[in-house]
């Protein structure tokens, strides 16, 4: 009984679904055809705002604004479309608009696809182009997230660039005309920054007119990538940045007590807001061509230099752990130091007369390290291994992509013993980067605890402790400091009477002027700044880099106060 109504119900189903069917194709024929025919669906990719980029107050360095997209469909186009019309409108020629349009019409995958013509279009532009719609089927503007910089600093090199996306060698899931990040946190921290696509499904006309949204299809809401908070703190970044205008370098200002990097300028920069939409061809072969001023380049990171005099911080740090080294032990430096047949310069050409190892520091008298080198009182391995210590020879590991490495020697070959002398006073083979030296002012800062540098505040990488005592430590802040405090230091420009300051001058030879370096800290109550400023071929690290630190102690104390 049960199975004769269960075939009764089914056979009932059947006949009411081959009514409806027979109702739809043959009875309404003539009402639904021509709206089955003058319809159909375009899916829409639709981009996902970026995160948003704070400084260390919460203020945003970069947000996203609103630009066009605008693509034509390449099934939709007909004869008739008014390619010459839409080439004047937005000054692409013809023959390429035409180009991108076939190249696609006859693809089973990518016909039905919206093909970006032209980014970055203005309201007006639009509005123009949309007058032309029913000459110009298959058009579509598409709303994009594109990048918005405040206007008080620039951030070049650590907020970096994106650039379009080639979704063949894509390393993600992109789509076509997404983005990426090329450089700096937008690189780094590209995965969490850019968000999740969504999708739209428009309907399309008999004349490919879009006529919106469809009621039959839900649309998949974009998700908005996640924010960073950096460390950044804009107003010593936007101090720092005018005191390196117009010259080739590198400042840096940090917090030895959490890594946190306050300020990282690098010069010369350029202008993000070139980068909101396509680089303008001109534009890009400039500064990539640029291969003297290398304006692409982090050089707080990714540059090498030698650093002059202040790695002869390393040298004392060497002797007076290993105990090769008295303090109170002395050299006399007439001006030369004379080495098998060679001689090697004092800076001081008349010389420096008989110091010991803290008027050593304080004068920078390259004899005196001459001696060390020579007299083998510090051995070449120690000298090496002490560096490693401070972070030389070797990455920082900060958050940022293209950090290089700097150079060390392992070791010096036979025929050339005399280069010892070169690199124990921090020229020759020894390269470092700006970062490398404000990382060994940070551990002299921070009493020997290391903490790595980062532009994210909320990573965290536990700290080290070096393999270096404290005592040694603190001998070394006890010379440093009468570098700046005393007013023969080659530093004394630097004091600020009243405070705590600490530093080191360097002048590092090369291939035209010398480069300048200036390397300290401030401590005021705890609070402590760091600061590298590295200015390439100007000169004495005591004359150009030293007052650009002394500036940025002043704001500091400003603002502490």
């Amino acid at each position: 009984m049960k199975k004769n109504s269960l075939l009764i119900f089914i056979a009932i189903s059947f006949f009411i679904l081959l009514a409806s069917y027979f109702n739809i194709q043959i009875n309404n024929y003539s009402q639904w055809n021509p709206k089955a025919k003058n319809n159909s669906l375009r899916k829409i990719d639709i981009f996902a705002p970026r995160g948003i980029i704070y400084d260390s107050d919460n203020n945003i360095l970069v947000e996203n604004q609103t630009i066009y997209d605008f693509s034509i469909i390449p099934f939709d186009v007909n004869e008739q479309f008014d390619f010459k019309t839409l080439s004047n409108l937005i000054s692409i020629p013809e023959s390429e608009i035409k180009f991108k349009v076939d190249i696609n019409r006859f693809n089973n995958v990518t016909k039905f696809h919206p093909q970006i013509i032209k980014r970055n279009l203005d309201f007006e532009t639009k509005s123009r182009i949309e007058e032309y719609r029913l000459d110009m089927p298959g058009i579509l503007f598409n709303e994009f997230p594109a990048r918005a910089y405040q206007k008080k600093t620039r951030l070049t090199h650590v907020i970096g660039y994106l650039s379009d996306v080639d979704i063949n060698n894509a390393k993600y899931e992109y789509i076509e005309g997404d983005v990426y990040g090329i450089s700096g946190i937008e690189r780094i921290y590209e995965k969490s920054l850019r968000g999740q696509n969504g999708v739209e499904y428009h309907v399309f006309d008999s004349h490919g007119i879009d006529q919106g949204l469809s009621d039959h299809i839900d649309s998949i809401t974009p998700v908005a990538g996640d924010d960073i908070y950096t460390t950044i703190d804009n107003n010593l970044q936007f101090h720092a940045e005018m005191l390196l205008e117009n010259r080739k370098g590198s400042i840096i200002c940090m917090n030895p007590s959490n890594g946190d990097v306050l300020a990282m300028v690098s010069g010369p920069d350029y202008d993000l807001k070139s980068f909101i939409g396509p680089v303008p061809t001109k534009v890009w072969n400039q500064l990539s061509n640029d291969k003297k001023n290398k304006p692409l380049v982090n050089k707080s990171i990714a540059e090498i230099y030698p650093p002059g005099s202040i790695y002869k911080i390393i040298a004392i740090a060497t002797g007076l752990e290993k105990e090769k080294i008295d303090t109170s032990d002395t050299v006399f430096c007439n001006g030369k130091y004379r080495y098998g047949n060679r001689f090697f310069n004092c800076w001081k050409e008349s010389g420096h007369g008989l110091v010991a190892m803290s008027d050593a520091v304080k004068f920078s008298c390259n004899t005196y390290f001459y001696n060390i080198a020579s007299e083998n009182k510090i051995d070449y391995s120690e000298w090496f291994a002490v560096g490693l210590e401070f972070g030389f020879g070797r990455k920082s590991g900060i958050d940022l992509k293209g950090e290089a490495k700097g150079s060390i020697p392992l070791k010096i070959p036979i025929s050339e013993k005399g280069q010892y002398l070169n690199y124990i006073i921090g020229q020759g083979d020894v390269l470092t980067t700006p970062l490398q030296i404000i990382g060994l002012m940070n551990i002299l800062a921070n009493n020997g605890v290391y903490f790595p540098p980062r532009i994210n505040r909320n990573i965290y990488t536990p700290p080290d402790t070096i393999g270096i005592s404290s005592k040694t430590i603190s001998e070394i802040n006890s010379m440093i400091k009468r570098v700046v405090s005393e007013s023969n230091g080659t530093g004394k420009i630097v004091d600020i009477p009243g405070y705590d300051i600490y530093g080191k001058t360097g002048t590092a030879q090369n291939n035209g002027e010398p480069h300048s370096w200036f390397a300290g800290f401030i401590n005021i109550e705890g609070e402590i700044l760091s600061i590298v400023v590295l200015v390439e071929n100007a000169g004495k690290g005591s004359e150009v880099a030293a007052p650009i630190a002394k500036s940025i102690f002043q704001l500091f104390i400003d603002r502490i106060l």
